[in-house]
C-alpha cells in the first residue's frame, strides 16, 4: 500500500478505555498530538501515523506496561473491528473467517500487512510490520497477533489448540510476560512474525453463519475501505482543508504546517500523487467560485469577499486564470444560456 499511514481513532478509544479514561481526563493519552479530546471519542475520525505513535509512547507511559499491546489485543471483542468483525462472525466456517479478516486487514491497521499461507498441515497467519520494531511497533505487532487469536477462539467459541506463535524479532524485555496472554507456545528470533493453527480446524463450522449478512458486511467493507485510501492521499487531506475552511486563503506553508510537515515535503508527496497545491488550490477556488456566481444573489465583488479576496481585481484575474473569460462574461453567458 502507497501513501501515508493513516488509523481509525477506534483503537486509541480503545486504549483510553483500557487505561480507564474518558473525555475529561485523557489529556495525558493525547499529550503531543494534533487530536481533541472530542475528536477522539467521535466516531469515523482518522489520525495520522505520528499521532498514533505518541498516543502508542504515552499509553505506555501511563500504564507502566510493557506488554500493553498483548493485555489490549488478548481483549479486544470482534464487533471492535466493524463491518471486518461482522462479516468474520457470520462466515461459514473458521478457514473463511480468516481469509475474510486477513483481506481487510488495511482497513483498520495499515501499519501490518497480513497474508494467509496454507501448506499440508498447517495455515500460517504472516504478519509484516511496515513500521520500525521499536517499543511502538512491538506493541502493535502483539496487540494484532494476540487479538488474531482472541478473534478465533471468539468464533469457535473454545480454546484453539495446537496453535504456535513465532516472532521475527528479538525476545523484549518482558518477553516473561507473553505466556500470561498468549493461549499457546512461542518463540523470538524467528524468520517471520506468524500464527500458525492446523488445517483441520479450517472446516470448522461457526454457528452463527449467514451469507446474507456476510455479503452485506463485505459491502460496507468495501466502502469503509475506499473511503479510507480517500481519506489517505494527501490531495485528499488538502483538499479536506480547504473545503473546510472557506473564505480563508491558505499558502503552501499553513497547509504543509497543519500536516505537519514541511512545505517542501508536501510538494513532493503531491508531486508523487500526480498533483500540485496551486492546482488542488484552483480547483476548490473554481468549484467555490460557480457554486456562488449561479445564485443570483451574489456579486462579483461578494463573491470574491466569499473567497478571501480583499482586492476584486485580484478576483478577477484569478477567475480568467481558471475559466479563460472574466467573472462578467461567465456571467454574461450563464445568462443567456451560453457556453
Amino acid at each position: 500500500m502507497t501513501g501515508p499511514l493513516i488509523f481509525a481513532t477506534t483503537y486509541s478509544r480503545l486504549l483510553a478505555r483500557e487505561l480507564q479514561l474518558d473525555i475529561d481526563n485523557v489529556a495525558p493519552l493525547l499529550e503531543g498530538t494534533s487530536l481533541s479530546p472530542q475528536q477522539l471519542f467521535q466516531l469515523d475520525e482518522y489520525l495520522s501515523l505520528p499521532d498514533q505513535v505518541t498516543i502508542i509512547r504515552n499509553a505506555l507511559r501511563i500504564s507502566g506496561n510493557p506488554a500493553l499491546g498483548l493485555q489490549m489485543g488478548s481483549r479486544v471483542h470482534l464487533a471492535a473491528h466493524g463491518p471486518v468483525g461482522v462479516a468474520a462472525y457470520t462466515s461459514a466456517t473458521l478457514g473463511d473467517a480468516l481469509d475474510v479478516m486477513v483481506r481487510y486487514q488495511n482497513i483498520r491497521g495499515q501499519f501490518a500487512g497480513v497474508s494467509t499461507e496454507r501448506d499440508a498441515n498447517e495455515i500460517h497467519t504472516v504478519f509484516n510490520l511496515r513500521v520500525p520494531y521499536d517499543e511502538v511497533g512491538i506493541f502493535l505487532i502483539e496487540a494484532l497477533v494476540a487479538s488474531a487469536q482472541a478473534s478465533m477462539e471468539f468464533l469457535l467459541g473454545h480454546h484453539l489448540d495446537g496453535t504456535r506463535a513465532d516472532f521475527g524479532y528479538r525476545a523484549p524485555a518482558h518477553a516473561a510476560l507473553y505466556a500470561e496472554y498468549l493461549r499457546a507456545p512461542f518463540r523470538f528470533d524467528a524468520p517471520r512474525t506468524m500464527l500458525s493453527m492446523p488445517r483441520r480446524h479450517e472446516s470448522t463450522p461457526l454457528p452463527f453463519a449467514d451469507p446474507i449478512a456476510r455479503q452485506l458486511a463485505e459491502q460496507q467493507c468495501e466502502q469503509v475501505a475506499a473511503d479510507l485510501q480517500q481519506r489517505g492521499s494527501f490531495a485528499s487531506r488538502v483538499t479536506a482543508i480547504l473545503r473546510n475552511n472557506p473564505g480563508q486563503l491558505w499558502t503552501l506553508d499553513d497547509i504543509a504546517a497543519s500536516l505537519h510537515l514541511s512545505a517542501r515535503t508536501l510538494i513532493r508527496r503531491l508531486k508523487d500523487e500526480g498533483t500540485s497545491y496551486q492546482y488542488l488550490l484552483d480547483e476548490e477556488q473554481k468549484r467555490l467560485a460557480t457554486l456562488f456566481l449561479d445564485n443570483p444573489r451574489h456579486t462579483v465583488e461578494s463573491v470574491a469577499s466569499a473567497l478571501g479576496y480583499h482586492d476584486v481585481s485580484t478576483f478577477r484575474r484569478a477567475f480568467k486564470r481558471w475559466f479563460g473569460v472574466p467573472p462578467s462574461e461567465y456571467l454574461a453567458r450563464r445568462h443567456t444560456g451560453g457556453t
